[in-house]
């Protein structure tokens, strides 16, 4: 009996067919054990056991390549740029409210004034004495902030504090991730385990253990006694990027690109190195068989090693008993460019970003190219900033709102928004940035297409391009209203009457002679 047919025998099975028996045989091609692949070691970890002894070194790591690596910073900077912008993620109130219309019936209309009343508010705490506990960060700050520790560290905390103090009532406290006791591990009681400093009933997370300083702090304030405090969960945010089901900590975001950007950072010092030693030497001195002791009475320098004084236009006669070898290495070489460039491609793969913008080569790229590549990469970049508003932005503009609604904060000076009404005033619509095109005219001229034919209104546009429709229209009017004080008209027939007029012969206008203006425009229409 064949091995296949006993196994099957002993299973309960009867004869395997000869048909399924090829199809029993095989195996992934990923899972093969072959003497290609001896030296792939894997282990069948959780997520937190295969980041409980690496996330520090990985996060040092990420960290000393941040401060002397050029294309880091570059990752570091696009994040920003792409997901945050100069001014951060927005905020546009969408509170609604049912009223009469002209017929008499009751139709939902936005409520200007209480958007208003809530954006003035927010913009206000934007200030740094407002929303930092420590006061030395703006909102915009903090955002950026929050941003490059996660991509960096792999995570960022954030302490909610309710000062009596501070007329919103509500402010955060940035904390980097390494005030999380990682190495805190316990069973304090039945049902309840602290994983990597984060503590867990079930499998929700109540508390977590925050070190009072930071651990690397040289500077320190007289010792409180307590060195490690259990903060429960709803006044902590942790903000990470979860990879894994049940992961307790994030891992950097470059941790794959990590080894790669190493080894490109040692290769162009090496290649640098080089060149300077091919630029700096000519050749050298070699004492032949004619040369006697001491065989050389010329220049020596402090250290007794002999050299010529060279300049340009000048023939040199060689010392009596040497010969000259000529030192002509070939750094950098040829393949420097391509090499570089293979490897910034699977650098760029690994951090999510094309190789155009991480290595801000425009050099081989035409409009089709680079507009395929940011559509690619933008959409790396809206996912990011979904994540960010939904873990982040979102979480605390919703405390900021009940504690200044408590507080009574939110105010025009005549009318105060009332807490009870919190479920209705909590209604954000929160602005990341958006991008212009390569090519703006069409990009636009397909704008205006679509609002003409009805797929789209012009709020969607706006809101598209990061703006606010009743901005954008109350700046129109506001507009208008000064060109009118000014005696300007802007509009497309004061364009059209002013090219007509431009046009006309001499001595045609203003005079009632010669050519009129109307028959003027009927005659080029």
């Amino acid at each position: 009996m064949r091995a296949l047919d006993r196994v099957a025998s002993w299973l309960g099975y009867g004869k395997i067919p000869a048909q399924e028996r090829a199809a029993f045989g095989r195996s992934f091609l990923a899972a093969i054990q072959s003497r290609l692949t001896q030296d792939w070691v894997t282990t069948n970890q959780s997520a937190d056991a295969a980041l409980k002894y690496d996330v520090k070194t990985m996060r040092d790591r990420a960290r000393d390549l941040e401060r002397s690596e050029n294309y880091v910073r570059r990752y570091f900077k696009l994040l920003e740029n792409n997901v945050l912008g100069a001014n951060g993620v927005g905020l546009q109130m969408k509170i609604r409210e049912a009223a009469k219309n002209a017929k008499g019936q009751f139709v939902e209309r936005y409520d200007a004034r209480a958007n208003s009343i809530i954006e003035a508010a927010f913009y206000k705490w934007n200030r740094r004495e407002f929303c930092d506990y420590c006061q030395n960060y703006s909102w915009p700050d903090l955002q950026r902030l929050a941003l490059r520790s996660t991509a960096r560290d792999g995570g960022v905390m954030f302490r909610k504090h309710y000062s009596q103090d501070n007329p919103f009532r509500f402010a955060i406290e940035p904390l980097e991730i390494d005030h999380l006791d990682v190495d805190f591990n316990t069973t304090p009681t039945q049902g309840t385990m602290v994983k990597m400093g984060v503590e867990y009933q079930g499998a929700r997370v109540v508390a977590y253990h925050i070190k009072r300083a930071h651990p690397g702090e040289q500077f320190q304030y007289v010792a409180s006694g307590v060195w490690r405090e259990r903060v429960p969960a709803k006044e902590i945010i942790h903000l990470f990027m979860p990879e894994r089901i049940g992961q307790s900590v994030g891992a950097p975001w470059v941790h794959s690109a990590v080894m790669g950007l190493r080894h490109l950072a040692k290769y162009s010092e090496a290649e640098v190195v080089a060149a300077r030693s091919s630029a700096a030497k000519m050749g050298f001195l070699v004492p032949n068989s004619t040369a006697a002791p001491p065989g050389y009475t010329g220049a020596t320098d402090s250290s007794g090693n002999k050299y010529m004084e060279v300049e340009p236009g000048s023939i040199e006669q060689l010392p009596f008993g040497y010969d000259f070898k000529a030192f002509d290495p070939t750094h950098p070489n040829s393949a420097f460019k391509d090499f570089v460039k293979a490897q910034l491609r699977e650098i760029s793969a690994g951090l999510g970003v094309s190789y155009t913008s991480l290595a801000n080569d425009l050099e081989a790229v035409n409009f089709s190219s680079i507009r395929a590549g940011l559509l690619e990469e933008r959409e790396e970049w809206k996912a990011i900033q979904r994540w960010f508003v939904e873990r982040f932005v979102q979480p605390v503009f919703e405390e900021w709102l009940l504690m200044s609604l408590t507080a009574g904060a939110v105010t025009d000076g005549v009318l105060t928004l009332p807490v009870n009404k919190f479920d209705k005033f909590n209604a954000p619509e929160f602005k990341p940035r958006r991008w212009d095109w390569v090519d703006p005219i069409s990009d636009m001229q397909a704008s205006v297409l679509a609002v003409e034919k009805g797929f789209k209104s012009r709020r969607q546009i706006i809101a598209e391009a990061g703006g606010d429709v009743e901005d954008v229209f109350a700046d129109i009017a506001a507009d208008d209203d000064l060109a009118e004080q000014h005696g300007l008209d802007f509009s497309a027939d004061a364009k059209n009457e002013a090219n007509t007029t431009a046009a006309m012969p001499k001595g045609s206008n203003d005079t009632g002679k010669g050519v009129s203006v109307d028959n003027t425009k009927e005659v080029n229409t």
